[in-house]
């Protein structure tokens, strides 16, 4: 199940490896958030993914974002937040253990100092790029951008 893509000197948790090499296709689901839908995206809420082997149909992880308020409200779909790799119970489908890996984005913070405040316009500056960062395991932070260019990176 090589796709070419070789990954060198990442520290990535072991029944997370076994998962990566024996699946081939993912299918990502996000969660009715009820009080979302019914307001019609007026209250916002965090976002959970479920993430199923395509060739079995069963879950196998659950992304969680983490955000603030404020900011998924105000700055949606800009905002900054972090997204959380969990394995899956089996069972329940409910996460489990700690993360396996975490997402961060650099977005728009509505009352910090914003880290991207250009975000959106043409990339002139880094200030007005968009993208994402991809670590093993759980960071340490409770922002995104707080310890910007001092983490270990998965790629």
């Amino acid at each position: 199940r090589n796709s070419g893509m070789q990954v060198s000197n990442i520290d990535l948790d072991p029944q997370l490896a076994v998962l990566l090499d024996s699946t081939d296709q993912f299918f990502i689901q996000q969660r009715v958030r009820w009080a979302e839908a019914i307001t019609q995206g007026c209250i916002e809420q965090s976002n959970v993914y479920d993430v199923f082997d395509k060739a079995t149909n069963r879950k196998v992880l659950v992304i969680q974002e983490q955000s603030g308020d404020m900011n998924r409200c105000c700055c949606a779909p800009q905002h900054s937040f972090f997204a959380k790799f969990y394995l899956a119970n089996e069972s329940t489908g409910e996460a489990i253990g700690d993360p396996l890996m975490t997402l961060e984005r650099e977005g728009c913070d509505c009352f910090d100092p914003c880290p991207k405040p250009c975000l959106c316009c043409f990339a002139c500056t880094p200030s007005c790029s968009d993208g994402a960062t991809l670590y093993s395991g759980d960071l340490g932070g409770d922002k995104p951008g707080e310890f910007s260019g001092e983490r270990d990176r998965t790629n």
